[in-house]
């Protein structure tokens, strides 16, 4: 089953500063300030890209060819008087949503034969779980859906809008990369192998915070 997902908006709100970077690493002048600012947003694509998460709030959009499904006995707190399975075997629908946490749907459509979209309704026709999963209701039919990108869903992903609500051991993490790759490129660590690779000690950090199966 194909899932394809891309990125509609991206935050690209400053995480570390160039100040803050440059007290990190005991920088005084202001020599290196285009230098700390490409390795800062180095920093953060290679963070973003280990723990397959975004840090601050992005759009996207997923597309997913069918439902997944799974045993009832595998959700908690279903509202049971909208999402009943007729077919016990088959189980409830629903799609989980990569690159978690999920701070919010903004649209779920289903898309026919024809192209045509019906945007469903949250707390009727579906609603988010808290393992990441939109869980659909048994009454949103699937007969006429199209092989191919029936499920549109939009939503926003991260651990929220500005720096303040990244993890502080996050933040620790990036700034370590920073002063690593400095360091290499600034000559101050002679024969480091790869100086824009992830430090051992940066990888335990980010380590706890690694999403697998994305």
């Amino acid at each position: 089953m194909r899932k394809t997902v891309k990125v509609t908006t991206k935050n690209n709100t400053e995480i570390i500063s160039v100040a803050d970077a440059k007290i990190f690493c005991k920088i005084q002048s202001n020599t290196d300030d285009t230098v700390i600012t490409d390795l800062i947003n180095s920093a953060r694509a290679s963070c973003e890209m280990y723990i397959n998460r975004f840090l601050l709030s992005t759009v996207l959009q997923l597309q997913q060819d069918d439902f997944e499904y799974s045993p009832v006995s595998s959700f908690n707190n279903l509202p049971t008087n909208l999402f009943y399975p007729s077919n016990e075997k088959q189980g409830v629908k629903y799609v989980q949503l990569p690159y978690l946490p999920v701070i919010s749907i903004g649209s779920v459509k289903i898309v026919d034969d024809e192209g045509t979209e019906t945007t469903l309704t949250s707390g009727t026709d579906y609603f988010l779980d808290n393992s990441g999963r939109v869980v659909f209701s048994d009454s949103v039919s699937v007969s006429n859906m199209r092989d191919l990108a029936g499920i549109i869903i939009n939503y926003t992903v991260g651990y929220g809008t500005t720096a303040s609500d990244i993890p502080a051991d996050l933040k620790l993490g990036l700034k370590m990369h920073i002063q690593n790759m400095h360091r290499g490129i600034s000559g101050t660590i002679k024969n480091l192998s790869n100086p824009m690779g992830l430090p051992d000690g940066v990888k335990s950090i980010y380590h706890q915070h690694r999403l697998n199966n994305i």
